[in-house]
This record gives structure tokens, sequence and C-alpha cells, in this order.
């Protein structure tokens, strides 16, 4: 089953100066530096951000709305590290979330990536609050704040 994804930018407005859409440049303002909540995020949400917000760009009212195979492309990143780096944003209010099956029923953000975890072997990571490193990414434990040991 395909999840389609939507997700709309929290104030979107105020990252906007063109009415038009596919700007050649969106606003990023310098007080995101002093907003607590955005350099509390993990890296990987810090650096997802300005890219959803490029491509939200593109739409009329900033809404995204794609499959998570068509985002993870956009984004040039698996659909499992997109979904880990895309919970943080959610829960701290900077993108509104939404994602529907095709049997139309929805599900949160947090909801996906347990599906995701399910889906993938023992083997391969135990858990992401461990901070196990599988064979395809580096995972950092929460206790490390970014920092690799």
């Amino acid at each position: 089953m395909t999840n389609v994804i939507s997700l709309t930018p929290k104030n979107w407005r105020d990252f906007q100066h063109y009415s038009n859409r596919r700007p050649p440049w969106i606003k990023l303002h310098r007080t995101l530096l002093e907003d607590y909540d955005y350099i509390s995020l993990p890296d990987a949400s810090k650096a997802l951000a300005p890219m959803l917000w490029l491509l939200a760009s593109e739409q009329d009212g900033g809404k995204i709305v794609a499959t998570e195979q068509q985002l993870s492309f956009r984004l040039h990143m698996s659909i499992e590290r997109m979904l880990e780096a895309l919970i943080p944003l959610v829960e701290n209010g900077f993108f509104i979330f939404t994602s529907v099956t095709q049997s139309s029923s929805k599900q949160d953000a947090s909801m996906l990536i347990d599906q995701r975890q399910r889906e993938r072997s023992p083997s391969q990571v135990r858990s992401l609050d461990s901070g196990v490193i599988d064979s395809r990414d580096r995972l950092m434990s929460p206790a490390h704040d970014g920092v690799t040991p």
C-alpha cells in the first residue's frame, strides 16, 4: 500500500515574498538561529526543514502532497531517513503532517516510522532509541546530542 504524505509548513506565508509559485528563492529568516525549538532539533531534521520549505515553494499554499517514494526521491534520501528526520519537525510544530494511505485511513508520522521499523529485519536495526549503526545508516544515540563519538 502506498502512503501519500501531505506536509504544510507552519506559518508558510511568513516565508514567502513572491506570490507566484516556483520562486527563485524563499525567505529564510535570521531569527531561525535564535529559535530554541529549531536549534534543539536533531541535525538531520534541521537539514531537512529548508529542503521541505523549498519543495513547498513549488505549491500553492505551500502544501506538499506526494507519495513517500516521490518525496524521498525529491529529497535524495531514503524513505526511512526522511521519516526519521521528519518526526521531530512535526512534533515541534514546524510542519503540519497528514498521511493518507490508498484506503484513505489517516496515520501520524510516528506510526509510519514504527511500521517501517517492523518491516526492516532485526539484523539491520534493533532500535532507533539505542543509537544502533546498521549497514546503511549511521544513527547516533539521542544522548550524544548530535556529536559523533
